[in-house]
């Protein structure tokens, strides 16, 4: 509630959070008295993304430019990336990104996303196997704009299965 009287006070048009937490927020804000058509830009990254969670931000954010960032804590910044205009890429997954291939070299090694990065950090990252599928697709052409190049489609990490119910995500092994 204190972030809702937050936003309103000093009149927020941005949010970036995990795709779960901006659904809650949306619904703290509205109870608060927050115009969400006020919003005019979501960031969204930290967790897989569904189509449903995709279509539901779309709804409570109806004013807003959705950019939706695919990255890992391990390196120096976003792997891949698509907004809420990208239709072509939608139709194709909810789980397809524009590839970052300016700041990283991308490669699938058994069909697991193995990154290395282009320009210097403090830790090198090196040939990193992310443990996500994915299928690399070179010269894409997107109706958002974007320059034609590779997407990937990303699919659940390679040995795990889970499930996410309700903004919370179980491991197979453990529903069994």
């Amino acid at each position: 509630v204190f972030s809702a009287h937050l936003a309103q006070e000093i009149e927020a048009d941005r949010i970036a959070a995990r795709p779960s937490d901006a659904v809650r927020f949306a619904t703290i804000l509205k109870q608060e008295g927050f115009p969400l058509s006020r919003i005019r830009f979501v960031h969204i990254t930290g967790e897989p993304l569904t189509s449903a969670a995709i279509s539901l931000l779309k709804r409570l954010y109806p004013s807003a430019f959705l950019l939706y960032s695919y990255a890992m804590t391990e390196g120096p910044g976003f792997i891949g990336a698509k907004s809420s205009l990208c239709v072509n890429l939608h139709e194709i997954s909810p789980d397809a990104y524009h590839l970052n291939t300016r700041d990283f070299v991308l490669e699938t090694v058994r069909g697991s996303l193995v990154v290395t990065a282009l320009y210097k950090m403090p830790t090198p990252l090196i040939r990193y196997d992310t443990g996500d599928h994915i299928i690399i697709t070179e010269d894409f052409q997107c109706s958002c704009g974007f320059p034609k190049g590779a997407i990937g489609v990303l699919g659940s990490r390679l040995g795990e299965e889970s499930y996410k119910i309700g903004g919370c995500t179980f491991q197979a092994e453990d529903v069994k």
